[in-house]
């Protein structure tokens, strides 16, 4: 880095240049910035600091927003001043990293710390990218970025620190337990002193005799082993205050804050010693002190934490059990005497069984443990079952030391419970050892430690019973809401329904927009419901994705349909940009990546004023996964880039003041990324504020075994085919040709239908330069598409006539109301996808095509309602009416059940054939529609009847549930009344085709 700064003038340019250098290279390529307008509106959004570097500049030019995060002040930063910045372990290592990356050209990520003034060191990222190379692979041109990642930071470190302190405290204590040796004990000691980076660690245990504190385990960080303890002399009765702390039974810190609160010569040993801070931790056994442990710090003052506090206190404990067990076990390959005082001394229940007579030795802290004296316990094998042992835990004890004989040489550990003399039961951990044996290797002597666990176990029923109740309240909220689900749906069914059957009467203008209003709110009521209750089920977790083959095209269609009609009331030109590699059958969730894409289609339309929205799909790998890219891109108001990190949090909005423009939860977003990630994918979005902004995400499928091929086999005899596109709207021009010269098309463009009748009648001359396909668009200015087919067809001046396709976002119906159609081939319902317009030009060149039939057509769809007779299976009385109203608009006929055993009588009573269908509810008195399906599919009278669920619950696994019973389809409350009619005309015709070919 340069030893000194550049000037004003050199940093002005520099860092001109580098914000230029870095919104081309960040910026995707539909939102490139050129001009200094958007550079400055990035510049003065983002929150990020930049820099720049060349070879041959000796100077880094930094950003404004660079200098305000480096502490700086003015226009310009000094290497010196961003060192001297620098925590001191991080100074020369980002300087290597530098000289590293110019060197051999790479680019580099790294975190560091800055302290700013007086205030604590903030976590930073700095990012590195090389822009140019020389011929020596060596860097020329680096920019990069620096990022507050404080918080998040912290946030991690704490996390992660208090995992790794639970982790080394299980490990610790497990290893105490299993492993009493000095050597674990003192490598413990160590482990403490490192864990919490103290200076020294020192255990000590009270000596009776002298009245003092003996250091029985040591470490220091500077690796003196010989270390003279100058505070084992001390006798506590000579320091009062130190005393009574300590026998308050907490830990004590010490500092330059209250050292001044000890003892006069307490607090001199401390100065003589040059302590700077000390906790000391007291160690206690059966209410009297028992020892200490001291994590002094010699330099720097630590700051502890209760959670720190406590695990060295948990440790500390269990340091002096070790200790205590440790001299036990010598003192038993002593002597007798020896052997009898240590376990007089010892905390835990030591036992000695003789398997030979039964008989049983019990320790005096054994029995003082379950409030008994010697004299109170018969010493033998029978009274330590009979009255010791909890009865229900006898037969696993049994086991235990039945199985142990088979390995006599093994640790037997077990935990059991023993019943104390005032009937409490006490959890005790046993680790015991088989350690005589006679001549044919029978174990005839087991000696034992036993440790109370009960606290440990206290702790851990009551982490299971906050888990079990966790479970329970988790059940209850998932039942509240199904309930909720449900008894909404029901009534918004019968006000969305009833709104249905009043649009049928005569209204005057007022009551009709009354009634619009009406129908809009209930509309986005149920939306905010579905919202609400899709984010609680991410949020609990239990939202599974299904996976089904699917056809893309049919998503691509229903999303239009749903969309189309709020872009078209904007003027907005809605654009589905296929690419022609992406397959048309994959194998995924169909249902939520249609959510998923309507939310951020409806979104783009929202916040869009004028101009386009258009939906892209790419093809990004195809191995044994599908992995696809979508892009919504939209023409809108932009994002600005402060709102932008709080873009997917639930129930907030890019415009979140009280006086928002735009409605919705804010949970659109939320449950979007959710479903992508379940999907495999990632969400990202790009914004400029009054330029537009990009939501893409990537998702992955499986391979469909309904093929993969965006359109059919051997399309060769449609290529070159000589064709001219006519659109006014030039993105969708240029979308509609790159997807017709993927079809090998020999293409050509008109922006109206005057240029297109020019270009046709020069083109009609010459029979080689004629035109043989047009592809017409309906909505265009002056000229619509139908007036200019007829002109064509009609036309002296254009000899040679060819196939006309009409493509539109309206259906051919509704257009045909209006317009005589005889003059076209061939017609797209928009989207436009490639399979779309391969099989309309095949059809148009009269090629029999075989295209899966997602719906039938309003007229056959007319022809099976019409005269049809229902079973409706509902209880409740509005929803009948509403149901009755809206399948006599059809000419159906409906008989109705209150509850499931009517319907079963009902169907009994009448001769099969009768009904066309039954329309059943979920939720009924006396039979709900589950039973009732189950004994129609189980019996012997119309058994194979189409029966369709209608209800109010929605929450995913009841359509599951319904199928499962042996319904044939769903419909959720409210009732769409198309969706109604498709769904049952779609039965009544695959009925109607089974009963011709029986």
């Amino acid at each position: 880095m340069a030893e000194q700064g550049p000037s004003a003038e050199e940093l002005q340019a520099r860092i001109a240049q580098l914000e230029h250098q870095l919104a081309q290279a960040q910026a995707p390529k539909e939102h490139e910035l050129n001009s200094d307008q958007e550079i400055a509106i990035i510049a003065n959004t983002t929150s990020i600091g930049c820099f720049q570097w060349r070879s041959g500049d000796p100077h880094i030019a930094y950003s404004q927003r660079a200098i305000e995060v480096f502490g700086g002040e003015g226009n310009s930063l000094t290497s010196d001043f961003v060192r001297q910045r620098l925590v001191k372990q991080d100074q020369q290592r980002l300087s290597d990293l530098f000289s590293r990356c110019i060197k051999d050209g790479q680019d580099y990520d790294t975190e560091f710390q800055l302290m700013i003034q007086d205030q604590a060191p903030r976590w930073h990222q700095l990012q590195a990218r090389v822009l140019e190379r020389n011929a020596a692979g060596c860097a020329t041109h680096i920019v990069g970025t620096v990022t507050d990642i404080d918080r998040i930071k912290r946030d991690q470190l704490e996390q992660s620190t208090i995992a790794l302190t639970e982790h080394w405290l299980r490990h610790t204590l497990r290893n105490l337990l299993e492993d009493d040796s000095w050597s674990n004990i003192n490598a413990t000691v160590r482990a403490l002193g490192e864990f919490f980076g103290v200076d020294r660690s020192v255990l000590r245990l009270f000596d009776p005799d002298s009245k003092t504190m003996k250091m029985v385990s040591h470490w220091a960080e500077s690796g003196d082993t010989e270390y003279d303890d100058p505070f084992s002399s001390i006798k506590l009765a000579e320091h009062p205050i130190l005393s009574k702390k300590l026998r308050a039974n907490e830990a004590i810190l010490f500092d330059s804050t209250n050292i001044g609160e000890l003892d006069d010569s307490f607090r001199a040993l401390l100065e003589q010693h040059q302590v700077a801070s000390t906790v000391i931790i007291p160690i206690r056994y059966k209410d009297k002190l028992d020892g200490t442990l001291a994590l002094p710090c010699y330099t720097d003052h630590k700051e502890w934490s209760t959670r720190e506090l406590e695990t060295a206190g948990i440790i500390a404990d269990a340091l002096a059990r070790s200790v205590s067990r440790n001299r036990i076990t010598r003192h038993l390959e002593e002597s007798d005497k020896r052997y009898t005082y240590a376990t007089e001394a010892s905390r835990d229940g030591i036992w000695d069984w003789n398997l030979l007579d039964n008989s049983v030795y019990f320790s005096n802290s054994y029995l003082a443990m379950l409030g008994y004296q010697q004299e109170e316990i018969e010493p033998t094998w029978a009274a330590f079952r009979n009255v010791l042992v909890h009865p229900e835990d006898v037969n696993y004890l049994v086991n235990i030391i039945t199985n142990a004989k088979k390995n006599p040489n093994e640790i037997i550990q077990s935990e059991f419970r023993v019943r104390h003399k005032n009937g409490d039961s006490i959890w005790i951990y046993s680790r015991a050892k088989y350690v005589d044996f006679d001549a044919e290797g029978n174990p005839t002597r087991c000696v034992g430690v036993n440790a109370d666990i009960t606290q440990f176990k206290q702790a851990q029923a009551e982490l299971r019973q906050a888990k079990l109740e966790a479970i329970t309240a988790n059940q209850t909220k998932n039942e509240f809401l199904t309930r909720m689900s449900h008894e909404i749906r029901t009534p918004m069914n019968a006000i969305i329904g009833m709104g249905h059957l009043l649009e049928d009467t005569a209204l005057n203008k007022k009551q009709h927009d009354y009634l619009s209003n009406i129908n809009d709110s209930a509309a986005s009521l149920l939306h905010i419901i579905d919202e609400i209750l899709d984010f609680s089920k991410l949020e609990s977790g239990r939202y599974l994705l299904e996976n089904s083959h699917f056809d893309l095209d049919h998503v691509y269609e229903q999303l239009s349909k749903s969309v189309s009609h709020r872009a078209e009331q904007k003027n907005i030109e809605l654009i589905f940009d296929v690419g022609h590699d992406v397959p048309r059958f994959i194998k995924g969730d169909s249902r939520r990546l249609l959510q998923v894409l309507h939310n951020l289609l409806d979104n783009a339309i929202k916040f869009t004023e004028q101009g386009e929205v258009t939906l892209r799909t790419r093809m990004l790998e195809l191995q044994q996964n599908v992995e696809l890219e979508f892009s919504v891109i939209d023409t809108g108001m932009g994002i600005p880039q402060d709102k932008m990190q709080n873009l997917f949090d639930p129930f907030t909005q890019a415009d979140g003041s009280t006086s928002r423009r735009f409605g919705g939860t804010g949970l659109g977003l939320t449950i979007s990324k959710h479903l992508i990630d379940q999907m495999g994918g990632k969400l990202t979005v790009t914004s400029a504020e009054n330029k537009g902004s990009c939501f893409s995400f990537t998702a992955q499928f499986e391979r469909s075994q309904l093929g993969e091929q965006p359109v059919r086999h051997e399309p060769q005899r449609y290529h070159h085919l000589r064709t001219l596109i006519v659109d006014d709207h030039p993105s969708a021009l240029t979308v509609l040709e790159n997807t017709a010269q993927a079809l090998k098309l020999n293409v050509d463009t008109a922006s109206c239908a005057q240029e297109a009748y020019k270009k046709i009648e020069q083109a009609s001359h010459s029979q080689k330069s004629a035109y043989e396909l047009i592809l017409m668009d309906f909505k265009m200015p002056e000229i619509n598409g139908i007036e200019a087919c007829n002109y064509i067809r009609h036309s002296s001046t254009i000899v040679e006539k060819p196939k006309i396709i009409l493509i539109s976002n309206y259906s051919r119906d509704d257009i045909a109301d209006d317009y005589c159609l005889d003059n076209i081939d061939g017609f797209i319902n928009k989207p436009v996808t490639p399979s779309r317009v391969f099989d309309a030009v095949a059809s148009a060149f009269g090629e029999e095509i075989f295209e899966h039939q997602h719906q039938i057509s309003d007229a056959d769809q007319d022809h099976l309602l019409d005269g049809v007779h229902v079973l409706l299976a509902e209880d409740n009385l509005v929803n009948q009416k509403v149901a009755i109203g809206i399948l006599k608009k059809k000419g159906v006929h409906v008989s109705v059940a209150n509850n499931g055993v009517e319907a079963l009588q009902q169907l009994k009573d009448n001769e099969a054939g009768t009904f066309g269908a039954i329309l059943m509810d979920m939720e009924m008195p006396e039979m709900d529609g589950y039973e009732a399906t189950r004994r129609i599919r189980a019996g012997t009278h119309c058994t194979h009847i189409p029966i369709i669920a209608m209800t109010a619950h929605a929450l995913q696994g009841d359509r599951e549930r319904c199928l499962e019973a042996g319904m044939d389809d769903y419909i959720t409350k409210p009732v769409d009344p198309k969706l109604l009619y498709q769904t049952l005309a779609l039965y009544l015709a695959d009925q109607a085709h089974t009963n011709q070919r029986q």
